[in-house]
């Protein structure tokens, strides 16, 4: 068969028997693979997530000298997370006059995870209600 006259693959109007069995395989494949992947990557995601949290509270502690730092949000409730989740991490002992360098530290740890700082002093106290609630230590 020529390259002009030669079926096309890709043609939704193909009837699946013209296309040949290791096509077909191969199809079968990426659809495994496809329907799995955005499992896979979210998880993925979720880890790299508390890498950069823990990441964070090591900066924190180090260069800002915080007390406390927990995690809460999308983060502790795996359900919740999704592809454009933040880290959010509440601080304890956090200097006012620090706030905005420790914000911009946390977020250049990975430009693809944003890094949210909540400080009791500067928080609605609905907030810090559930950091108290649902904060997981760091």
């Amino acid at each position: 068969m020529s390259a002009a006259k030669r079926p096309d693959v890709n043609s939704k109007k193909m009837p699946i028997s013209e296309v040949g069995h290791a096509r077909q395989e191969t199809y079968i494949r990426w659809l495994r693979h496809s329907v799995t992947e955005p499992v896979t990557r979210d998880q993925e995601l979720h880890a790299r997530a508390w890498d950069v949290a823990r990441a964070a509270a090591r900066l924190l502690r180090e260069r800002y000298q915080v007390t406390r730092v927990r995690a809460f949000g999308s983060l502790v409730h795996p359900e919740r997370f999704h592809p454009d989740s933040d880290v959010d991490l509440a601080v304890e002992g956090l200097a006012p006059d620090d706030y905005w360098d420790a914000v911009t530290a946390a977020l250049f740890l990975d430009k693809h995870i944003p890094v949210e700082l909540a400080d009791e002093a500067e928080c609605h106290p609905r907030v810090w209600e559930a950091v108290e609630r649902e904060g997981v230590d760091l």
